[in-house]
């Protein structure tokens, strides 16, 4: 019995081993994997280029996303020093972290733009004093599922406020 049991085990390994390497994924492409999970990663690793921020129209109006249409969020309990998302929080709610001065699409005033240092030594995108994220459930862009969250999270209008506080 213990032989065929062995046996079962050495000829399911080659297939275990197959199905683990097929977990991985070298591309660069956000929506290789959900945005949240492309947002969590560069949220933990510095980011490698400056953040893109424009403008789209939505069914709430027009409000902020990223380069690629991702909808983002200001944190009410935020200050225009620090976030106060972290850890878990921020496993939910992904910062937008940049390099440098973000990209700016049009109708955007880059005097409204900052960063702000976080914890963890990046730096994360502020507009008009909020600290801005990702909402994790968010799988595609234009979608708003983090929109008065808790009464705490909303999406961001053209001038840094929140959409319907």
């Amino acid at each position: 019995m213990h032989r065929v049991q062995l046996r079962l085990i050495a000829g399911a390994f080659p297939f275990v081993v197959a199905l683990l390497a097929g977990c991985g994924s070298s591309s660069s492409t956000p929506y290789a994997k959900s945005p949240a999970i492309a947002a969590t990663t560069t949220a933990s690793t510095p980011a490698k280029a400056a953040a893109s921020v424009k403008l789209a129209d939505n069914p709430l109006g027009k409000l902020l996303v990223d380069g690629e249409g991702r909808t983002l969020y200001l944190f009410t309990k935020d200050t225009s020093t620090a976030s106060n998302c972290s850890a878990a929080c921020a496993s939910t709610w992904p910062p937008l972290i940049t390099s440098g001065t973000p990209a700016l699409g049009a109708g955007l005033d880059a005097a409204l733009f900052g960063t702000i240092l976080r914890t963890d030594g990046t730096n994360q995108v502020t507009f008009n004093g909020h600290p801005i994220y990702y909402y994790a459930k968010d799988a595609n862009p234009g979608d708003t599922t983090g929109q008065k969250v808790g009464s705490v999270w909303f999406a961001i209008d053209a001038q840094g406020n929140p959409i319907g506080a």
